[in-house]
This record gives C-alpha cells, sequence and structure tokens, in this order.
C-alpha cells in the first residue's frame, strides 16, 4: 500500500515547499522510491518539451531525479492572480 503526505496551510509564503524539500530528501534517504505531486499550482514554468508546469515541480524533478511525468505532478493551473481576482469578483469564471 501506498502511502501519502498532503502538505496544506491558510496562507502563502509559509513555508509549503521548504517543508516539503526537506519531507523528500528525508524519505528518499530512506525508502529510495517517492514521487511529489503539486495538484494545483499559480506559478508556472515552460519546459524544455514546451509543457506548462508549477515551477516548484521542475524543481522537485530536477533535484530529486523524480520518474513521474510533468502532467502527473502539475495537473492544473491557475493563472497568476486568479485566486485573488476571483476573489475580489474581478472574474466570475471558476475553473
Amino acid at each position: 500500500m501506498k502511502k501519502a503526505f498532503f502538505v496544506a496551510a491558510t496562507g502563502q509564503n509559509v513555508g509549503k515547499t521548504t517543508t516539503c524539500l526537506g519531507l523528500v530528501a528525508g524519505l528518499k534517504k530512506r525508502h529510495g522510491a517517492v514521487g511529489f505531486l503539486k495538484p494545483v499550482g499559480q506559478e508556472h514554468v515552460e519546459t524544455e518539451e514546451g509543457i506548462h508546469v508549477d515551477k516548484d515541480v521542475v524543481l522537485f524533478k530536477s533535484f530529486f531525479k523524480l520518474d513521474g511525468s510533468y502532467e502527473e505532478m502539475s495537473p492544473v493551473l491557475f493563472p497568476r492572480g486568479f485566486t485573488r481576482d476571483y476573489l475580489d469578483g474581478k472574474s466570475t469564471t471558476a475553473i
């Protein structure tokens, strides 16, 4: 049976990525096979293959040499500022 952690917080810039870096590093040392998933991202980059993924996924995949595909590791991207615009009523489109 595969086990998973879900790291969440009530705000931005509170250390979720840093926490996950430590967790993945420690788990890789102890267990070898580790995966990473960022289910929803807002800050995306384009890979060499032309795929748009969250920037953290590129970091984790390259640094830890993870096997998962970019599409599996970063399935949903919102445009930058979408959440704030939606909460402020500037966007009525729910994705």
